[in-house]
């Protein structure tokens, strides 16, 4: 009995650590609020020059192109060939039969509901990002009513 405990608190320990490293990468770059915060917090209009509006453009067509397979593009923002390519290898990376996990995905019953008016902007982000990656046909998504909501997305083996 004290053997199949340890076992369990060993896989247990196992999958928290792979879940808490897995949001730690994806909630920045997939939880759009969030980096358009970065932008202010890092002063990001000032020191490039260019308008808010445009770092998201090109923060948005980025992150279109890795998770949801659309063409790459940068907005308005001047691009190379190696740029591009070091793209292309990061988008290989997720490859079929990889999982992206979500957390926090119902926002405290806000994205099903009515949110309060402070937190409306962030409860459409999400419907938004759930709405893709559920069109997406890369992806297999399930939304599991786990605490806060967990999005499981699958990505399709290429044929």
């Amino acid at each position: 009995m004290k053997q199949n405990s340890k076992l369990l608190t060993v896989f247990t320990s196992l999958c928290l650590s792979l879940i808490l490293l897995t949001a730690a990468i994806a909630v920045p770059i997939l939880c759009r609020p969030f980096y358009y915060s970065q932008i202010r917090a890092l002063e990001l209009v000032k020191t490039s020059g260019f308008s808010e509006g445009v770092i998201r453009g090109a923060f948005d067509q980025v992150m279109d192109y890795l998770v949801f397979n659309r063409p790459f593009g940068t907005g308005e923002l001047r691009w190379s060939e190696e740029g591009m390519a070091h793209f292309a290898d990061c988008k290989r990376l997720l490859q079929g039969g990889g999982a992206l996990v979500s957390d926090d995905v119902l926002l405290f019953g806000y994205v099903t509901g009515e949110p309060p008016k402070k937190r409306r902007m962030l409860a459409e982000h999400i419907r938004e990002y759930l709405a893709m990656l559920q069109n997406d046909p890369d992806f297999t998504t399930e939304i599991l009513p786990l605490a806060e909501g967990l999005a499981v997305s699958r990505k399709v083996y290429e044929t």
